[in-house]
């Protein structure tokens, strides 16, 4: 059975990484950017199935992320390549950048980057899971690396320079998962975690975190604050969902099953509206509900699959029940 809280969470990871590229104030900075790529990787080691095999993890992940993302770039790159020659923009840079993926790419290809770094971070996390000692080192290898030079990781074709420091999310949520560490504490002290945390980030006690930029904030405070606020997210999202009538439940599932779809088709929107001038709020509704409407639409299609999940039976959205 699915688990609803979880699909609560994802749902307001996707909305709070749509408002972040609407919005780019430090306070939206500080209020978002610390919790709401980290809770991705974060929920892919609470929701660890420890019992797939690596070569099923490679499936797994090319399945859900790296298909679907190869199939957005190809159905992307061309309208965008043309429309930069015809507004005389067009340069090697371009193309260069659409392979290179990962930092090098702004929009319409935004969030491209989360795709490949989550799926590289994925699988590698399938092979040093069994051994703790590996995984510690290269998730302390990598935010030591992040912390020494930032930028030099985020350069990095695809985000693969990201996906070290990245492991220390999933290591967080398979230990929180684990150890049911979200039961330990009662949902009010959970509640009170989650403001403690966005509160040291907004006052910069401790600053906060961007991934794509390579950067993981003060060291080991930030990423500790952050994966409070998952645990946190999880805590009170599952007490939502333990009390959401089955319309609700059915609505946020459905959203967070077509999510990806947001998360790489938000980016166009945003990148045809904003030179136009049209207000911020309008940009976020509509970055929000035409990619899920386009790929509800898109059902009917035979080949829709491919931009979605990547998965036919993820057209369900009772379907995709197998932890990650």
């Amino acid at each position: 059975m699915r688990i609803n809280g979880i699909d609560y969470v994802r749902a307001l990871g996707i909305i709070a990484i749509v408002a972040g590229h609407v919005w780019s104030s430090e306070l939206v900075r500080a209020l978002l950017y610390s919790w709401h790529v980290p809770v991705f990787f974060f929920l892919t080691g609470y929701l660890w199935n420890p019992q797939r095999s690596f070569e099923g993890e490679l499936r797994a992940r090319w399945r859900s992320l790296l298909k679907p993302y190869l199939w957005w770039l190809s159905l992307l790159s061309l309208p965008y390549l043309l429309l930069m020659g015809v507004t005389g923009k067009l340069t090697t840079e371009n193309f260069v950048a659409l392979i290179l993926g990962g930092g090098n790419l702004g929009r319409p290809f935004s969030a491209f980057w989360f795709v490949t770094t989550l799926a590289a971070a994925a699988i590698l996390y399938r092979g040093v899971s069994k051994t703790p000692t590996a995984t510690v080192t290269l998730a302390g290898l990598g935010l030591v690396f992040a912390w020494i030079s930032p930028e030099a990781l985020s350069a990095i074709p695809l985000g693969i320079g990201l996906v070290l420091p990245s492991l220390s999310f999933i290591g967080f949520g398979h230990l929180a998962a684990s150890y049911r560490v979200d039961q330990m504490c009662g949902l009010g002290a959970w509640l009170g975690a989650l403001v403690l945390a966005l509160f040291a980030f907004v006052t910069r006690l401790i600053e906060p975190l961007d991934i794509k930029g390579g950067d993981f904030g003060t060291p080991l405070l930030s990423v500790f604050a952050s994966a409070t606020i998952c645990i946190s997210l999880v805590r009170i999202c599952s007490a939502i969902g333990e009390r959401s009538g089955p319309k609700s439940q059915r609505a946020i599932t459905t959203f967070a099953v077509e999510g990806l779809a947001v998360v790489l088709g938000h980016a166009v929107v945003l990148w045809l509206l904003a030179p136009l001038g049209v207000a911020q709020t309008v940009q976020f509704i509509l970055s929000v509900a035409l990619p899920v409407a386009g790929v509800i639409l898109l059902r009917r299609v035979p080949w829709a699959w491919c931009i979605t999940t990547g998965a036919k039976s993820t057209l369900n959205p009772r379907a995709n029940l197998q932890p990650a």
